[in-house]
């Protein structure tokens, strides 16, 4: 039956895609308030920005009133790229080196801002500059710190699945399954099904974009990122349609994954698949 294939899905890969790759600004970097000055104010209460290898920039915060803002863009070389969670809002980003420059645009506001890597890359400085509405000039030095490697490349290797841990209902469980990660951020999976048969398939994740799955016919996956350590999928097969939860533990040794739904004959499925880190 179709859903058996749904076996071999049910597990955290778009998780695994957060390696970085040589850009020294891909990871997970958290606002340290105590350092950071903003002028005029008010400050904020929290700020966290994940950059990501495919270009995602997502920014996650709490302002001083209490309201919570969570906002993002794609990152292009010379590309003038939309605020999605921000009207008539825009940024032009450049990145060189150690160094990041953005022209902003909130309406008819305008800022310049840079941010500086220190020499360990495990700090980041942005300044930012500009006339905010009420004609104020604004001066923000913003000090971030990066977040630690399981939040952000720990993820990256070869992982293998804990059949013992896992449970798959209806089933039957796979005898193995192996999940491996390239440096172009492809996603392998290679799996024993319980009567021995072998199937290899294979994917490159793409937030909010539905991809097709390699070697599973009329398959796709569309991805919604909750966090650094969290993400959620809506599977497609056939005429079928799943939900999946993964979340990565906080050593980065452990990933678990639930999926849920129907199979074509009414059938309830529950998985939970728990993987771990070779």
């Amino acid at each position: 039956m179709k859903y058996a294939l749904l076996l071999v899905l049910a597990t955290p890969l778009a998780l695994l895609a957060q390696a970085a790759q040589g850009d020294p600004f891909i990871g997970t970097w958290k606002l340290d308030t105590a350092k950071s000055k903003f002028d005029p104010g008010p400050p904020l209460t929290s700020q966290t920005v994940t950059i990501r290898s495919d270009g995602k920039v997502s920014v996650e915060g709490t302002a001083s009133n209490g309201n919570v803002e969570s906002w993002s863009y794609t990152y292009a070389p010379g590309t003038q790229a939309q605020i999605t969670g921000m009207e008539d809002s825009s940024v032009l980003e450049k990145r060189s080196g150690n160094t990041l420059e953005h022209a902003w645009k909130f309406g008819a506001e305008s800022f310049k801002g840079k941010g500086v890597l220190s020499s360990d890359g495990q700090t980041m400085t942005y300044t930012m500059d500009g006339i905010d509405n009420q004609g104020r000039h604004e001066h923000d030095i913003l000090i971030y710190d990066r977040a630690a490697e399981s939040d952000s490349t720990a993820a990256a290797g070869t992982w293998k699945l804990n059949v013992a841990k896992s449970e798959f209902s209806p089933g039957p469980a796979p005898a193995s399954d192996t999940v491996t990660v390239g440096a172009d951020h492809k996603i392998t999976v290679n799996q024993v099904r319980a009567n021995g048969e072998t199937m290899n398939y294979s994917f490159t994740p793409s937030e909010g974009t539905a991809v097709p799955v390699m070697g599973i016919p009329d398959s796709t996956v569309l991805e919604k990122r909750i966090d650094s350590h969290t993400v959620e999928h809506i599977w497609k097969m056939g005429d079928m349609t799943l939900t999946g939860k993964g979340v990565i533990s906080e050593d980065g040794k452990t990933m678990t994954y639930t999926m849920t739904g129907t199979t074509p004959n009414g059938t309830p499925i529950h998985n939970v698949e728990v993987l771990e880190k070779q």
